[in-house]
């Protein structure tokens, strides 16, 4: 697993805050069983390793820009479950959060993501 471009901004009278993600990676191993009359409903859950690099900046309306990059690493779990619609098609929902470690500027992230898609086996 791999992403990038994630943004994150919060604005009060005093300061901006931009949280920019510049990648997240990650490996899981699964686990799970097949259910169903025919077997065609794949139910699994996921533990993994993941990685993450961050760049913040804070800008003060009495202070100086502040800037920071951060890179950590942490857990995920989450769950699956694929239904097969026929031989060579299926649907997957997968749900995924990750748990990265507090770095030294004190940005601790939690990402959670929800994701649909088209199964295809060749």
């Amino acid at each position: 697993m791999a992403t990038s471009a994630g943004s994150s901004y919060l604005e009060d009278a005093f300061s901006t805050l931009t949280v920019e993600t510049d990648y997240v990676w990650g490996g899981h191993a699964t686990l799970g069983g097949r259910f169903g009359q025919n077997k065609n409903i794949f139910i699994y859950g996921l533990l993994g390793f993941v990685g993450i690099k961050t760049s913040q900046t804070a800008e003060f309306t009495f202070a100086p820009t502040e800037t920071a990059q951060e890179s950590g690493t942490g857990v995920s779990i989450g769950a699956a479950a694929e239904v097969g619609i026929t031989d060579t098609l299926g649907i997957r929902l997968k749900v995924l959060h990750n748990m990265y470690a507090k770095g030294e500027s004190g940005i601790k992230v939690r990402d959670s993501s929800a994701m649909a898609g088209l199964v295809i086996n060749f």
